[in-house]
């Protein structure tokens, strides 16, 4: 299981909204309006992989991990619907995938593995 690599090869069009909307300049509403939509599917195509990813086995922790990454996935999700409004807020799903980055970075470290920022890993 690599978490990094199943999203960082579904995600590109995703990372190119999130660094395109926090450019300076930003591009046109037109062009953030584009990028969001592919954005969209790409967080699904993340969200989709994420649910059929294999968690191994941590031990006691293993139930805490598959939530965890179940969380990710349906943040990823959410990710995908906040993307086809108008006007675009992805403030609710921004900080659901942060809490559940978090959570996967703490149970990895509780077990003795280096926790990672799963979301700076996969821009």
């Amino acid at each position: 299981m690599d978490l990094v690599s199943t999203i960082s090869d579904k995600n590109a069009d995703y990372s190119a909204y999130v660094s395109a909307s926090t450019a300076d300049p930003k591009p046109s509403d037109k062009e953030l309006a584009d990028l969001a939509k592919n954005a969209s599917t790409s967080a699904q195509a993340v969200s989709d992989a994420l649910a059929d990813e294999k968690v191994p086995d941590l031990g006691k922790s293993t139930d805490d991990f598959k939530k965890a990454v179940s969380d990710l996935s349906a943040a990823y999700a959410d990710e995908a619907t906040a993307l086809k409004q108008t006007p675009v807020d992805t403030t609710k799903a921004d900080e659901n995938l942060q809490k559940a980055s978090a959570e996967i970075s703490k149970i990895l470290e509780d077990n003795g593995l280096a926790g990672s920022d799963i979301l700076t890993d996969t821009m």
